[in-house]
């Protein structure tokens, strides 16, 4: 359509200066037979002059006119480096800053989107059976670095962002109902029993180390007399835990349970140690072994029961857009996580952005006729407007002329 209009352009453009010459030499010709061909000779003389000038801008845009290098013509082509890197940072500058992508987003709500395509499109159904049947492929394709990468994160991302008291409150709560602390504490006294002469040995060379102060608290004992009280004490305290040991454990496991727990200081302090155990080689190794076992076995079972996991999609989809579609408040989270999420993505890919659009752009080699495309028809108009408003000024010029002429 637009070639079509730019084609129709050019040619009244180009008939109207024909016309214009064609009369300019008809009045020539007859100037001195009638005053009327004077007037039509300075019409037609001006809007020539317009019409030509016109013509060599509109043609210098784009390429030489009439294949001569004029200085300063083939504008487009001499500039499109240029061209290229502007309209690359023109993108960026004016269409990408953060403000107007949060105010397009803001506008674009990914839950109900979501739930109407689902319940008014046929295709959803489709769509989900072949999201389905690429899932091993996709699996398959992600590299094993990445993977192990993404897992890292997510993990560390999950544990920055759960709280930790509910975490913990829960791991608590099975602790208490296995007696896990108790069992822990007497595996503890049985270790202690087991390894009572080692244990020992290191106890007095701390105490050695010490020097007066365990003398005095131990009042001379021998190191005989000592290591027979250390045994009878470990002895006592493994057979008699419930009586001697059993009420203290139980009352620092609830003080821990529901007094140091809301601690924000030790929430933090279990999270940072959290974190730093992510950090150590072993786990690494860990989650790096997890995800080769696990791509394998995932790829094996999507395949095997492709019909069920498919129906299992469709189903859980349309449940879960329901239940996000009538909950405000999820439905809030999830476009608000959404739109942030792009936002923040398209913000710090800017810049990437700008420099394809430059690329993509440097390489148009036909970046004249692209544009002389699109903007043709209005610059054929602008030959047409200059041809007429040349022709209207060598009109006045005229009347000016013999205005001067009658006065002298």
């Amino acid at each position: 359509m637009q070639n079509t209009n730019y084609a129709k352009g050019k040619v009244w453009a180009t008939s109207l200066l024909v016309v214009m010459i064609f009369l300019f030499i008809i009045a020539l010709i007859f100037r001195d037979h009638h005053p009327v061909f004077q007037l039509l000779q300075a019409f037609t003389e001006a809007a020539t002059v317009g019409a030509l000038a016109d013509w060599f801008a509109v043609v210098a845009l784009f390429r030489y006119p009439m294949g001569i290098k004029f200085p300063h013509t083939n504008i487009i082509e001499k500039k499109r480096q240029q061209i290229a890197q502007g309209l690359g940072q023109f993108v960026v500058n004016s269409f990408l800053t953060k403000a107007i992508i949060e105010d397009e987003l803001a506008k674009f709500n990914i839950i109900d989107r979501l739930y109407h395509w689902s319940r008014e499109n046929p295709q959803w159904e489709a769509w989900v059976k072949w999201m389905s049947l690429k899932l091993p492929q996709l699996i398959k394709d992600i590299e094993e670095e990445l993977a192990n990468n993404i897992l890292h994160e997510q993990i560390k991302n999950l544990l920055g962002e759960t709280q930790i008291q509910s975490l913990f409150r829960y791991t608590l709560k099975q602790v208490e109902a296995h007696s896990l602390h108790h069992y822990l504490v007497q595996k503890g006294l049985k270790w202690a029993k087991d390894n009572q002469e080692i244990l020992f040995q290191h106890i007095y060379g701390k105490m050695v180390e010490e020097g007066n102060l365990f003398e005095q608290a131990f009042m001379g004992l021998s190191k005989k007399r000592m290591e027979e009280r250390f045994y009878h004490f470990l002895e006592k305290l493994t057979s008699s835990y419930d009586e001697m040991l059993g009420a203290w454990v139980e009352a620092q496991f609830q003080e821990l349970k529901t007094h140091q727990l809301d601690q924000p200081e030790f929430q933090q302090k279990i999270q940072l140690y959290l974190l730093q155990f992510l950090e150590q080689p072993p786990v690494n190794t860990y989650i790096e072994k997890a995800w080769t076992t696990l791509a394998p076995t995932l790829i094996a079972y999507l395949e095997r029961e492709q019909a069920q996991i498919q129906k299992f999609i469709l189903s859980y989809s349309s449940r879960q857009l329901q239940l996000w579609y009538e909950n405000q408040v999820q439905r809030d989270k999830i476009n608000h996580y959404f739109q942030n999420t792009i936002t923040q993505w398209i913000f710090e890919k800017r810049e990437k952005i700008g420099q394809i659009i430059e690329t993509t752009a440097q390489g148009w080699t036909d970046i004249g006729a692209r544009m002389e495309a699109e903007v043709g028809n209005d610059l054929q108009y602008i030959r047409i407007n200059g041809t007429l408003i040349g022709g209207t000024i060598g009109l006045l010029l005229y009347g000016i002329e013999q205005l001067f002429a009658l006065w002298l």
